[in-house]
């Protein structure tokens, strides 16, 4: 049964959220992108271009604009901000939002789920997280790499609600890999566990995964950073796996593209700001008002630090 159209807002139509826009669109969903600078420009005059292996798609959105003043309430708010900018972006989120609006983040890390809670109320949030590998390659066009386009979501506890089943269909339908989870704020934490402590060492070594996860002292860190975020979500009640630091490293090691680099390090190399704050600094901030011990994290949030807002921050 064909899910009827339904009015998204895109808070982000980076190279996530410009993925599911174009998916969306395309299946026949009005698609509302909140987006910047050149990027908006081109997705204004020329549309939206997804180029990938699973079918390219040109898409025109119902709207765009760099203010969700510029739309109404919608049936979901689909939030891929950069971590960096998720309270900023959450506070400017009430015009989207109506008594049956449900939010949904796709972001690196929890602080962003955590933002939107706050601002417009935990009872209207999902919890998501992707495994997508998809970038913006030029103004209007967001380039995906590869066949994964992996999103997981649902309540953040308990089991799938009508809501999460409404648009796991909707995305389903559209083309994408989408699978309606119970408690996903368990998921979200164990993607957060590998990811932390990854994107930081990454982007420390300056390396491909390739080049250090055969060295012991700088693998004997990630298992150490793992640890610890295990351990913080342990003390913030989240009932994540008893195994999964274990099964982080065996996929690490045995299934993990030895190509991979975190898109942290291609941030600090392009001068860009990183997602460091919603990274290892949750981590260290969580872990120090939790009473958890974060040392590895810690160091990597204070090596970091310098570079959080670009080339020109440590200068």
């Amino acid at each position: 049964m064909s899910v009827k159209p339904l009015d998204i807002a895109v808070m982000g139509a980076g190279g996530i959220g410009g993925y599911l826009a174009a998916r969306l669109a395309a299946a026949g969903h009005q698609l509302f992108l909140i987006a910047r600078g050149s990027h908006l420009a081109a997705l204004q005059s020329q549309g939206l271009t997804l180029r990938s292996e699973l079918g390219d798609v040109q898409a025109i959105p119902a709207g765009v604009s760099d203010d969700p003043a510029a739309f109404g309430p919608m049936d979901y708010v689909i939030f891929t901000v950069k971590g960096q900018d998720s309270e900023a972006a959450a506070a400017a989120l009430a015009p989207l939002v109506g008594p049956q609006t449900t939010a949904i983040g796709f972001q690196n890390g929890l602080s962003g789920l955590e933002a939107l809670g706050e601002a417009i109320g935990i009872d209207k949030v999902l919890a998501g997280v992707t495994y997508l590998p998809a970038v913006i390659e030029a103004p209007g066009v967001i380039r995906h790499t590869g066949s994964v386009d992996r999103f997981v979501f649902g309540e953040q506890s308990g089991p799938a609600s009508p809501r999460v089943t409404r648009l796991a269909e909707a995305l389903q339908q559209a083309g994408v890999s989408a699978e309606a989870v119970p408690d996903a704020l368990a998921a979200c934490w164990h993607k957060f566990i590998m990811l932390a402590p990854f994107s930081g060492l990454s982007a420390l070594t300056r390396a491909d995964l390739g080049d250090w996860r055969s060295v012991p002292e700088t693998f004997a860190l990630y298992r150490a950073g793992m640890e610890e975020v295990a351990a913080l979500a342990r003390a913030k009640g989240v009932p994540i796996a008893a195994d999964i630091v274990e099964t982080n490293v065996a996929f690490t090691l045995e299934k993990a593209d030895p190509r991979t680099r975190g898109s942290m390090l291609s941030d600090l190399e392009r001068g860009r700001p990183l997602e460091l704050e919603s990274l290892s600094g949750y981590v260290a901030r969580e872990g120090a008002r939790l009473g958890v011990a974060t040392p590895v994290n810690a160091m990597i949030y204070g090596c970091l630090k310098p570079f959080v807002a670009g080339a020109t921050s440590a200068r």
